[in-house]
């Protein structure tokens, strides 16, 4: 396995392993960083992206967010930047029509600093 640096010891811990994701067989880490917690706090820019470039560092590559994670969506916008291509991008609409669910797609594109989300996903499905 390959190393990564842990930047508070200086050890080395073991690489994140990684798995194709469905059909698309992209490469992704099997571990993922969502938009809850300190990511979805206001007023936490520094700390948000602190933990968003750790998590980058210690191998997760797919990174998921959606509007209703408050302040997720700007803080990897801010944080992703020349790493975006390290990054499986995946977001969510909670619009159930085309015209909402587009303008929710356009806003979080914005927020994230992107042109482009690898994955789009319909939030809060219910039976």
């Amino acid at each position: 396995m390959n190393s990564a640096d842990n930047l508070r010891g200086g050890t080395s811990i073991d690489a994140l392993p990684s798995r194709p994701l469905g059909r698309i067989g992209k490469e992704v880490s099997i571990l993922g960083l969502g938009g809850e917690g300190i990511l979805r706090t206001h007023g936490e820019t520094a700390r948000a992206i602190r933990v968003i470039h750790r998590a980058l560092d210690l191998g997760i590559t797919y990174c998921d967010t959606a509007p209703a994670y408050a302040s997720s969506r700007d803080y990897y916008g801010a944080a992703l930047g020349e790493r975006r291509q390290q990054v499986f991008l995946a977001s969510k609409t909670h619009d159930r029509s085309r015209d909402g669910s587009l303008r929710l797609l356009d806003d979080s594109l914005l927020r994230l600093r992107t042109d482009h989300l690898d994955l789009w996903q319909l939030h809060d499905l219910r039976t």
